[in-house]
Protein backbone atom coordinates (compact mmCIF):
# COMPACT_ATOMS: atom_id res chain seq x y z
CA UNK A 1 0.00 0.00 0.00
CA UNK A 2 1.44 3.32 -1.05
CA UNK A 3 0.83 6.48 1.02
CA UNK A 4 -0.37 9.62 -0.71
CA UNK A 5 2.43 12.18 -1.29
CA UNK A 6 0.79 14.55 1.20
CA UNK A 7 1.27 12.13 4.12
CA UNK A 8 5.11 12.31 4.28
CA UNK A 9 4.90 16.08 3.90
CA UNK A 10 2.39 16.28 6.75
CA UNK A 11 4.64 14.11 8.91
CA UNK A 12 7.65 16.32 8.13
CA UNK A 13 5.67 19.47 8.91
CA UNK A 14 4.62 17.88 12.19
CA UNK A 15 8.30 17.49 13.14
CA UNK A 16 9.29 21.09 12.34
CA UNK A 17 8.15 22.42 15.74
CA UNK A 18 10.32 19.77 17.42
CA UNK A 19 13.36 20.98 15.49
CA UNK A 20 12.76 24.51 16.77
CA UNK A 21 12.89 23.47 20.43
CA UNK A 22 15.71 25.01 22.46
CA UNK A 23 18.93 23.09 23.03
CA UNK A 24 19.34 20.86 26.07
CA UNK A 25 19.28 22.43 29.51
CA UNK A 26 23.06 22.01 29.83
CA UNK A 27 23.59 23.99 26.63
CA UNK A 28 21.53 26.87 28.06
CA UNK A 29 23.78 27.32 31.08
CA UNK A 30 27.00 29.19 31.55
CA UNK A 31 29.78 26.67 30.96
CA UNK A 32 31.37 25.24 34.08
CA UNK A 33 34.95 26.19 34.79
CA UNK A 34 36.93 29.25 35.71
CA UNK A 35 36.21 32.57 34.03
CA UNK A 36 38.68 35.34 34.76
CA UNK A 37 39.31 38.97 34.04
CA UNK A 38 40.67 42.17 35.51
CA UNK A 39 39.41 42.54 39.12
CA UNK A 40 37.21 39.41 39.03
CA UNK A 41 37.41 35.60 39.17
CA UNK A 42 34.18 33.69 38.44
CA UNK A 43 34.17 29.94 39.17
CA UNK A 44 31.13 28.10 37.78
CA UNK A 45 30.15 24.61 38.96
CA UNK A 46 26.98 22.54 38.67
CA UNK A 47 26.01 23.74 42.17
CA UNK A 48 26.51 27.47 41.58
CA UNK A 49 29.08 30.21 41.24
CA UNK A 50 31.83 31.49 43.55
CA UNK A 51 33.01 35.01 42.75
CA UNK A 52 36.11 36.87 43.93
CA UNK A 53 36.47 40.63 43.48
CA UNK A 54 39.04 43.13 44.69
CA UNK A 55 38.29 43.34 48.45
CA UNK A 56 35.00 41.43 48.10
CA UNK A 57 33.46 38.08 47.25
CA UNK A 58 30.09 36.71 46.25
CA UNK A 59 28.11 33.65 45.34
CA UNK A 60 25.19 32.43 43.29
CA UNK A 61 23.45 29.27 44.44
CA UNK A 62 22.26 27.00 41.65
CA UNK A 63 22.97 26.83 37.92
CA UNK A 64 23.43 30.02 35.92
CA UNK A 65 20.92 29.80 33.06
CA UNK A 66 21.21 31.59 29.72
CA UNK A 67 18.33 32.88 27.64
CA UNK A 68 18.20 32.51 23.84
CA UNK A 69 20.42 35.58 23.42
CA UNK A 70 23.09 34.30 25.79
CA UNK A 71 22.09 36.61 28.65
CA UNK A 72 21.77 35.67 32.29
CA UNK A 73 20.36 37.19 35.45
CA UNK A 74 20.55 35.60 38.88
CA UNK A 75 20.09 36.46 42.53
CA UNK A 76 23.08 35.95 44.77
CA UNK A 77 25.07 37.43 47.64
CA UNK A 78 27.85 40.03 47.74
CA UNK A 79 30.19 40.53 50.72
CA UNK A 80 32.46 43.55 51.01
CA UNK A 81 35.78 42.69 52.66
CA UNK A 82 38.13 44.86 54.69
CA UNK A 83 41.70 44.49 55.87
CA UNK A 84 42.45 42.53 59.02
CA UNK A 85 40.79 39.60 60.74
CA UNK A 86 37.06 38.92 60.68
CA UNK A 87 35.53 40.33 63.82
CA UNK A 88 33.18 38.36 66.05
CA UNK A 89 29.57 39.05 65.09
CA UNK A 90 30.58 40.46 61.69
CA UNK A 91 28.11 39.68 58.90
CA UNK A 92 29.57 36.82 56.85
CA UNK A 93 26.48 36.34 54.65
CA UNK A 94 26.79 39.64 52.82
CA UNK A 95 24.05 41.49 51.01
CA UNK A 96 21.58 40.37 48.37
CA UNK A 97 22.84 41.15 44.88
CA UNK A 98 21.75 40.67 41.27
CA UNK A 99 24.34 39.26 38.86
CA UNK A 100 23.59 39.91 35.21
CA UNK A 101 25.45 39.75 31.95
CA UNK A 102 25.93 37.88 28.70
CA UNK A 103 28.08 35.14 27.24
CA UNK A 104 29.34 35.20 23.66
CA UNK A 105 31.41 32.10 22.97
CA UNK A 106 34.24 32.09 25.52
CA UNK A 107 33.76 35.73 26.63
CA UNK A 108 31.46 36.94 29.39
CA UNK A 109 30.37 40.44 30.33
CA UNK A 110 29.32 40.73 33.98
CA UNK A 111 27.61 43.42 36.04
CA UNK A 112 26.55 43.26 39.69
CA UNK A 113 23.91 45.36 41.44
CA UNK A 114 23.95 45.18 45.25
CA UNK A 115 20.71 45.83 47.16
CA UNK A 116 22.08 49.13 48.54
CA UNK A 117 22.31 50.49 44.97
CA UNK A 118 26.04 49.85 44.50
CA UNK A 119 26.80 48.87 40.90
CA UNK A 120 29.94 46.97 39.91
CA UNK A 121 31.24 46.43 36.39
CA UNK A 122 31.11 45.91 33.60
CA UNK A 123 33.73 43.20 33.86
CA UNK A 124 35.02 41.28 30.86
CA UNK A 125 35.93 37.64 31.57
CA UNK A 126 37.31 34.79 29.48
CA UNK A 127 36.60 31.09 29.96
CA UNK A 128 39.80 29.47 31.20
CA UNK A 129 41.19 32.89 32.08
CA UNK A 130 42.80 33.69 35.39
CA UNK A 131 41.12 36.35 37.49
CA UNK A 132 43.44 39.21 38.44
CA UNK A 133 42.12 40.10 41.89
CA UNK A 134 43.75 42.19 44.64
CA UNK A 135 42.57 41.19 48.11
CA UNK A 136 42.50 43.58 51.09
CA UNK A 137 45.31 42.97 53.57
Amino acid sequence: MQLPAAVPLALLLGLVPLLALPASAAARRVRTGDWGGQHVAFSVSEQGVAVEFDCAHGRIDGPLRLDRRGRFEAEGRYTQERPGPVRRGEDAEGRPARYHGAVRGRVMTLRVTVDDGTELGPFSLALGGRGRVVKCR
